[in-house]
């Protein structure tokens, strides 16, 4: 199960491209200023109890959930938000999400165009706080090609408001290399 501890320690990671998350207050301020809630809950392992766990997190104090296409279990966490938001403000509960990574012999840009606007209907949300690519491309962190089409499409959902934040997951040296020169904004996370 993906947090945005681990998350956050990516960014860390990988703050030497870009400028280094600010920690403050339970959140790191990434470079665009949007604050990345420390703690999140993970929703990877409880498809038949996402609703269920998500209102008690909130509940608990939890602001932030950590969810993907993957995961199948969108429509419970869409729930728990949409129960949630007589409580909170939508601006109050931070929604991450992902696409999977790009594959050989498919339009990684259109894909992931396509991904983020699935992960928008199932949520029943207009925008996600924080948009991660999940990993790699299938054929592998040397497919530059595969990498930039898909970190172009981030972009552009980036552009349209669609994300607040975007950045990547499980990826590698290689994959931030194929970046380096072509991406206009570089991965936040």
């Amino acid at each position: 199960m993906t947090t945005i501890l681990s998350l956050l320690l990516l960014a860390l990671a990988t703050a030497a491209a870009a400028a280094p998350p600010r920690v403050e207050n339970g959140t790191a301020r990434l470079s665009n200023g949007v604050h990345l809630p420390l703690v999140s809950l993970g929703t990877g392992d409880s498809v038949n109890q996402t609703r269920t766990n998500l209102e008690a997190a909130l509940d608990a104090g939890f602001r932030a959930v950590d969810t993907a296409l993957i995961y199948f279990d969108q429509s419970g966490v869409a729930e728990a938000i949409r129960d949630e938001i007589g409580k909170y403000e939508r601006r109050e509960i931070f929604i991450t999400t992902k696409v999977p990574g790009g594959g050989a012999g498919v339009d990684n840009y259109k894909s992931t165009l396509l991904d983020a606007k699935v992960n928008l209907a199932l949520l029943k949300v207009d925008y996600v706080d924080l948009l991660l690519v999940h990993w790699s491309p299938l054929a592998g962190c040397g497919n530059c090609e595969a990498i930039r089409d898909q970190w172009r499409a981030m972009e552009d959902i980036y552009f349209l408001k669609q994300a607040r934040a975007i950045g990547v997951s499980n990826y590698c040296k290689a994959c931030f290399e194929c970046l380096e020169g072509h991406a206009t904004t570089f991965p936040m996370v």
